[in-house]
């Protein structure tokens, strides 16, 4: 039972700040570039800048799906039965 709350507990600090990634990374002002110079056209479409909005908005979707999977992993996780070769 304790680690099962452990578990659902260390998932759901993950899942927050995943969430707090993500909101900096869009709706914040720490993300903007003070100076045009700094994103350089990578393509006729693409700057560095977008692309590095793009890495942050990936990581922070990667850490709220790791959360909310081991999340519900630590709720369920005595209903899972897993043979002990896998294990092993």
């Amino acid at each position: 039972m304790l680690a099962r709350a452990l578990v659902a507990f260390s998932a759901a600090v993950i899942l927050l700040l995943g969430v707090v990634h993500l909101s900096y990374t869009f709706w914040a002002l720490k993300l903007i570039p003070r100076d045009p110079a700094v994103a350089p056209v990578i393509s006729a479409d693409t700057t560095m800048w977008k692309a590095w909005i793009g890495f942050n908005a990936s990581h922070g979707f990667g850490a709220i799906l790791f959360g909310l999977v081991y999340w519900r992993a630590g709720l369920v996780a005595a209903k899972i039965s897993v043979p002990v070769a896998i294990l092993s």
